[in-house]
């Protein structure tokens, strides 16, 4: 990451994360909840005001009344109004109603929230983390009446921002998928293009470019749909950090300008301020230091103003910087230092880790080699233990998404090792008895000798059984029976190793919306829906077909030599064997399918595998986004060009508009919508 990056790092929790509005129960049933937030966030006086005029009976201790106070106390919390922020507070931690555990969480939240808002990140864990355990015992399922989906968004984005803080990307970058796939699931494209925007930012980070570039596409697409216009300045910051961290400084600038001269006329003094303070370093990147500094004073104004300390030490950084290079020596190392203590208390490890980067270049620049070492050590120091805890966030994360499969196959392969290791020490200690009894008579060592005889044999017996099956594991997934990517792979290799390649269909199958049925069902009731569901693939494929678990809930089936309509109507097969019958009790699932039969009319790309799967990929999107339970073909492919193929790749929707991809879609009867 660029040395230069300081203020992108701040941005993940920005006013923008601060979800602290009217997020459970919004007093205009005609408004969306995204405006009933913004509103808040900018005037908060005004929004405690619209709803204090829809307040409950609050002599009782009712869930509605609980609500409303926790409501009032995520607004003020969040808008920097201390007297109504500790009223709601107070009221909460006293409750004695039934639900007492809740009203306790809910206070948990506002009191995170308020933390986020004052900068001190540190403090945002332990109340977020009380405050989902409480949620989470208490909405199961989801929709149970003291459940209310925008506590989980808001939770997410809290623990995202508190993550990026501290540096740990990965553990930030699940955070924010969770916050984008709840917020579709609720019918908010606003929010969950913003949240889509940050993940993409994250994803740019990790090294994961081409993702990032899909997010960010995804995210501009959602944003342009009735989104309010904060909304979309929002998005426009994240993607002026993309910009920024693929090495693009001059287009990240000429970004946050157009969206400055957008805010400026804009009723909206806390988003003026991040652009302010992010536009202040890219300005002083580029040699522009007075406008730097001008930037600076007049955005530590609002920012004080509003009491968001997260901002603070960022303008004083920035200012510190531009006065070191407007050659103001002692003030700028003043700001500076006051600057590095505010995120040392805050807990802010990311920030504070880019500036220690940054400053020390500025001082060594300034002829302070002395203290520029000094920070430079203090930078390393820390670099060190925060690639520690991303290391071991990343493994978490592994753990977690292959955990379960891996380890059932990982037990069994060291049951079986284990087996055969016992079967070679009882041999070894066979011949050792034996050698220790040679000395003996010439009868008693026949008799031994007999019966090592036996021993080994059926030792060797049970090496090559347990050998076997160990081939067998090696090519099988232990949840489905289906072959796995090495045994498919291998499978395919003498069509792939032809002259004209595999010729066939493809097709990539995805079970819709599956991690909800891990979520709202349990991993048990998910496991026996991927065994029906491989059930009945295999059931309605020919028999030279093969099929295989590409990867969690993604099977992919090759069928060589078939056409295009016998795909279709296997695909409208499939397509009805796991939608029309449920795949468990009370339980029925949908395919998404993206078919794919080569040779590819109209493809100038040659026809290798990677080339086939990523078209097949491209019309699983197309189905998913299409409505699910449905099959997309690619007819044709006319990108000819380098560039058109690179919008084929990363702008889908585009590349289908301007004729460079041809598709038919196909869906199942009893479903509404595409046609074929």
């Amino acid at each position: 990451m660029s040395r230069h990056r300081l203020r992108w790092r701040l941005l993940a929790w920005a006013p923008l994360g601060l979800l602290h509005t009217l997020a459970w129960a919004a007093p205009a049933p005609d408004m969306p909840w995204s405006r009933w937030m913004l509103d808040g966030h900018e005037r908060p006086a005004e929004v405690l005001e619209r709803w204090s005029a829809s307040a409950p009976d609050l002599s009782t201790d009712s869930p509605a009344a609980r609500r409303w106070w926790r409501q009032r106390g995520l607004v003020a919390a969040g808008g920097a109004v201390p007297q109504a922020t500790e009223e709601a507070l107070r009221r909460l931690r006293a409750w004695r109603g039934a639900d007492r555990a809740l009203a306790t969480a809910d206070a948990a939240l506002i009191e995170a929230v308020q933390a986020e808002r004052l900068g001190r990140m540190a403090a945002i864990e332990p109340p977020a983390g009380l405050a989902e355990a409480a949620y989470a015992q208490a909405c199961a399922p989801l929709e149970a009446p003291d459940c209310d989906p925008w506590i989980w968004w808001r939770l997410m984005r809290l623990r995202a921002a508190y993550a990026e803080a501290r540096g740990l990307g990965v553990e930030a970058r699940g955070w924010q998928e969770r916050a984008a796939e709840l917020a579709q699931r609720q019918g908010e494209p606003g929010l969950q293009a913003w949240a889509l925007s940050s993940l993409a930012v994250l994803l740019q980070g990790l090294g994961e470019p081409e993702a990032a570039r899909a997010r960010m596409a995804q995210a501009e697409r959602l944003s342009q749909r009735d989104t309010p216009p904060e909304l979309r300045l929002r998005v426009r910051l994240n993607q002026a950090r993309l910009e920024d961290r693929r090495g693009e400084p001059a287009a990240a600038l000429h970004t946050l300008e157009d969206s400055w001269r957008q805010a400026e006329s804009l009723p909206l003094p806390r988003l003026q301020a991040v652009l302010l303070a992010n536009l202040s370093d890219l300005r002083l990147r580029a040699g522009r230091a007075r406008e730097a500094l001008a930037a600076v004073d007049r955005a530590l104004p609002l920012v004080r103003a509003h009491g968001d300390g997260r901002f603070e030490p960022l303008l004083m950084f920035n200012g510190g910087l531009a006065r070191l290079a407007l050659g103001q020596s002692r003030l700028g190392r003043a700001d500076l230092a006051a600057a590095l203590q505010l995120w040392e208390q805050a807990g802010a490890q990311g920030p504070l880790r880019e500036a220690l980067r940054q400053g020390g270049d500025a001082l060594h620049a300034a002829g302070d080699h002395r203290e520029a070492l000094d920070w430079m050590h203090r930078e390393r120091a820390l670099a060190e233990s925060l690639d520690a805890a991303n290391r071991e966030s990343a493994l978490r994360a592994l753990r977690q998404r292959h955990g379960r499969e891996a380890e059932r196959q990982e037990l069994d392969r060291l049951a079986d090792e284990n087996r055969l290791a016992e079967a070679r020490l009882s041999s070894q200690q066979w011949q050792r008895r034996v050698q220790w009894l040679l000395g003996g008579s010439l009868l008693a060592m026949a008799v031994l000798l007999g019966l090592l005889m036996l021993r080994t044999r059926a030792g060797n017996r049970l090496l090559r059984r347990r050998s076997v099956r160990l081939a067998r594991l090696g090519g099988r997934d232990p949840l489905t029976g289906l072959s796995n990517r090495r045994r498919f792979l291998e499978s395919l290799a003498p069509q792939l190793a032809g002259p004209q390649g595999f010729q066939g269909a493809l097709m990539l199958v995805d079970v819709d919306h599956f991690k909800q049925v891990n979520d709202r069902h349990g991993h048990a009731t998910g496991d026996a829906v991927l065994r029906t569901v491989a059930q009945r693939l295999s059931g309605g494929l020919r028999g030279q077909d093969l099929v295989c678990r590409w990867g969690g809930e993604e099977f992919l089936i090759a069928a060589p030599g078939m056409g295009p309509d016998a795909a279709e109507a296997a695909a409208q097969r499939l397509l009805q064997l796991v939608g029309d019958e449920p795949v468990a009790e009370g339980l029925t699932v949908t395919l998404s399918i993206g078919v794919l039969v080569l040779p590819l009319p109209g493809d100038a790309t040659p026809s290798d595998w990677d080339t086939a799967l990523a078209r097949a990929d491209l019309a699983l999107y197309a189905a998913k986004d299409a409505g699910r339970d449905a099959w997309v073909r690619v007819l044709s492919v006319q990108a000819d060009s380098a560039a058109d193929r690179e919008c084929l790749a990363s702008e889908f929707e585009q590349a289908r508009v301007r004729g460079l991809v041809a598709l038919r879609w196909g869906r199942r009867p009893q479903a509404e919508g595409l046609s074929g």
